[in-house]
Order: C-alpha cells, then sequence, then structure tokens
C-alpha cells in the first residue's frame, strides 16, 4: 500500500487545520510557511514588554461560531497527539 502524503502552502488557519483534518483522514502532511511562526492571523508576537495578540479574539467571538468550533476540533486532535 502507498502512503498518502500532502504539501501544505502556508501555516496559517486553514493551512493547520488542513494539516490535522489531513492527518486524522490517513495522510501525511508536511507544512511549510514563510514565517518564523505559524498561526497567521491567530498569532502573537513580543514588542517593548508588551504580548500583541494578532487575532485571537477572531477566533473566540461567538459571532463567528464556525471558526470556533474548527478552532476547538482541531486544538482537541493536537493535543491528544502530543499527549501520545
Amino acid at each position: 500500500m502507498t502512503n498518502k502524503s500532502i504539501i501544505i502552502i502556508g501555516a496559517g488557519l486553514a493551512g493547520l487545520s488542513t494539516g490535522c483534518y489531513s492527518q486524522m483522514n490517513g495522510y501525511q502532511t508536511h507544512i511549510f510557511v514563510h514565517h518564523t511562526k505559524p498561526g497567521g492571523v491567530a498569532t502573537c508576537w513580543k514588542s517593548k514588554g508588551y504580548t500583541i495578540d494578532g487575532g485571537i479574539h477572531f477566533l473566540m467571538c461567538p459571532f463567528r461560531l464556525a471558526y470556533y468550533l474548527i478552532w476547538h476540533i482541531v486544538w482537541g486532535y493536537l493535543r491528544l497527539k502530543l499527549l501520545f
């Protein structure tokens, strides 16, 4: 049997979600990102002693229920992968 694999360009919310869902369905994934940190708009950085939230509020807003649900599904899967 041949191994199925996917190359994903970008480690923003869509790229990370695609990677997680692909692995949950038996694919080997390779995620490539231009920046030094994954997360896209949902990343943070430090500046002058402050931590700047680049967009996590976007995911947690109740009126964006679809993003909120996807985030919890993906995060749950990642936690399981880290535990085992």
